[in-house]
């Protein structure tokens, strides 16, 4: 018993020192995706993804990276588009880059991992989205891609689309009001139906998170004291070709979330992971765990699934390995 007590000292040690650490970054991650959830209506995003021309794939990209939703939020969104007719080539571009970045997994990854890391994460998001967005155009008119939604399509109408985003500050204020306060109430209204809803979000995510994150600092903490370095740097180490893939592959099993995958990442780094591997694993696993594929399963059939994981794998390995040789 007494010859476990170091051990159990050095990985409580480990978890309060960078759970402390990490906690502040995820504290402002979860502050700044409660105020982005509140601010930035559904229902214009929709909007602008249903334009003519190759903006659509474009403006989903970015959306999608600075855009804080989870699968389901995700998938709300993708549904009516869907349903509505909307090319592949937005809907894709969107289901790949948001999985791989949000407004917290970029603080959390930037203050943790190294903000070189957090923007290549970035760039290969947008990267991926736009030129899976594109891919998926091509294949949708080649016909590879007929049948692929599991959405019964149905006439987009200005009504059932507004229906589907309708912003519960604007739901709120559809009675009708005396013009001379009409415009002093909706105001009052909007601010604090945004603040209610960014403390709710705030509310519902630390919930959520925080627990996950504390477990998971001190699996971080366990790894660190007792897997022996050697392994790490034999199988992920710098020079390690096959570090790469691994890390990618080993991401479908082990991400569980931003919260979860940043301590283990760090662990890793520690233990001598390079940067290259560390950044397929946090490339592939967002868009490749359980949740993330059950939401894409949701909505898309065979041929459409494996693009999506054949560009999440290929690109997030090609783009590790070049984020190695460039390092």
């Amino acid at each position: 018993m007494e010859s476990l007590l170091p051990t159990v000292t050095s990985i409580l040690n480990y978890a309060a020192t960078n759970g402390l650490n990490m906690g502040r970054y995820l504290l402002l991650g979860l502050v700044l995706t409660a105020a982005l959830q509140s601010l930035v209506p559904s229902h214009k995003l929709h909007q602008m993804m249903t334009r003519s021309g190759a903006w659509p794939i474009v403006i989903a990209s970015v959306a999608a990276v600075t855009t804080p939703l989870c699968s389901c939020g995700t998938i709300s969104l993708m549904i009516p588009l869907l349903a509505a007719g909307v090319p592949w080539g937005p809907i894709f571009a969107w289901l790949i880059a948001s999985p791989i970045i949000s407004p917290t997994g970029f603080i959390l990854v930037g203050g943790i991992l190294g903000w070189d890391l957090a923007i290549a994460k970035i760039l290969v998001g947008l990267t991926l989205g736009i030129g899976g967005g594109i891919l998926a155009n091509k294949l949708q008119m080649s016909g590879f891609l007929a049948n692929q939604s599991r959405v019964p399509r149905t006439r987009p109408t200005e009504d059932s689309m507004e229906c589907c985003f309708q912003d519960t500050a604007s739901a709120s204020n559809s009675t009708p009001q005396d013009p001379t306060t009409s415009g002093h109430s909706e105001t009052a209204a909007t601010s604090e139906n945004r603040f209610n809803t960014f403390i709710r979000i705030l509310w519902e995510s630390g919930r959520s998170l925080i627990p996950i994150f504390i477990l998971f600092v001190l699996v971080a903490g366990v790894i660190e004291t007792l897997m022996p370095t050697e392994w790490i740097t034999g199988l992920f180490g710098p020079g390690r070709a096959w570090g790469v893939p691994v890390a990618a592959i080993m991401g479908v099993p082990l991400y569980t979330g931003t919260a979860s995958a940043v301590p283990l990442t760090a662990s890793f780094m520690g233990l001598g992971m390079s940067r290259a591997a560390a950044l397929a694993f946090i490339l592939t696993g967002p868009g490749t765990s359980l949740p993330a594929l059950g939401a894409v399963l949701v909505i898309a059939r065979n041929r459409m699934v494996a693009a999506y994981l054949g560009i999440l794998f290929g690109g997030s390995i090609l783009f590790a390995y070049l984020f190695g040789l460039w390092f």
